[in-house]
């Protein structure tokens, strides 16, 4: 239901939709970077890739399949889009069960598809093996944990920062070093099978250092003003600032007072914070609004359960 739901809303007025700014850049990244490939070409060695090779590599096997029309990666997003909002749901329904839980986890998978689109970008891919790494590693157990890192090496693949933020997120909130050994099964055959295509310094440049050094473009602190969300023209910006940072605080402020949270919500709550650091460096809509879904998915800690006093105030600031 959750992902016929989310398919259905953005299926509809998405599918055939002029080129967005997510289209342009990572969206159209992945489509080029599919085409390259079927050409032949190796990505870092003969072109720039500024994310990981997982979601070209998809690409191009869905357009060696399909053919070039742009279509078919749309619905490929969306189906990315529709498992993102089905493992949502799987990590809140247990604190906001039927209705709250379904708003909440469609609304954290589809908020950023309306400055981005629904075009198969890296985030996206990288977000569907984060969210599957928390719910799996809820069982702690040795195997589920190895389970998860895996899965966050297949994140990272897609895009680097997100697998980085999802492994800190769950090796802190287990308290286990298993994840880390979980994806480095994954990782290790990648980096030497790219180790032996691609020259070290072609891997540095586009891998570490223009992530990090290449493109710094910092927000002003301490963002927009509160009074701006009645501001047209910064309303949106207000929207994707301050209600994430509100359900850190309020999920923060549930873990102070119980002096515990479980593993789910706890590589949730700094999953969060890390995804909201991650938009200082990237101060535009696009950047906030693909980091805003841990953020959504996180009001359903402080919810109390289905009747809880905050129950309404909460789902109105993750539905926001």
């Amino acid at each position: 239901m959750v992902a016929a739901l989310t398919a259905a809303l953005l299926a509809a007025p998405m599918l055939r939709a002029p080129l967005s700014l997510g289209s342009l850049y990572d969206g159209g990244i992945t489509a080029s970077a599919g085409t390259f490939i079927l050409h032949g070409r190796v990505p870092y060695r003969d072109f720039w890739l500024l994310y990981g090779p997982l979601t070209a590599y998809v690409a191009a096997a869905l357009t060696a399949v399909f053919g070039t029309d742009l279509t078919v990666l749309r619905v490929a997003g969306i189906v990315g889009v529709a498992f993102t909002a089905v493992l949502g749901y799987w990590l809140v329904k247990d604190r906001a069960p039927g209705v709250p839980g379904i708003v909440l986890a469609v609304a954290a998978a589809a908020v950023a598809v309306g400055t981005t689109g629904v075009d198969l970008w890296p985030w996206a891919v990288a977000m569907v093996f984060v969210l599957a790494a928390i719910l799996v590693a809820r069982r702690d157990t040795s195997r589920n944990l190895l389970a998860a890192g895996a899965m966050l090496g297949f994140a990272a693949l897609a895009r680097q920062d997100l697998g980085a933020y999802g492994l800190i997120a769950v090796i802190v909130s287990s308290r286990s070093l298993r994840p880390l050994a979980g994806a480095a099964v994954v990782l290790v055959p990648a980096a030497i099978v790219l180790l032996l295509l691609v020259p070290v310094p072609a891997l540095y440049e586009q891998l570490v250092w223009y992530p990090l050094v290449g493109q710094r473009v910092f927000r002003a602190l301490p963002g927009p003003s509160l009074t701006s969300v009645f501001d047209p023209g910064t309303t949106l910006q207000w929207l994707l600032y301050w209600p994430p940072i509100a359900v850190i605080g309020l999920a923060l402020a549930q873990y102070w007072r119980r002096r515990s949270i479980p593993v789910g919500y706890g590589a949730l709550l700094i999953l969060a914070i890390l995804c909201r650091f991650q938009t200082l460096g990237r101060a535009d809509e696009i950047h906030s609004a693909q980091a805003i879904a841990p953020a959504m998915l996180l009001a359903g800690f402080a919810l109390s359960g289905p009747h809880g006093r905050l129950h309404r105030f909460i789902l109105s600031v993750g539905a926001g």
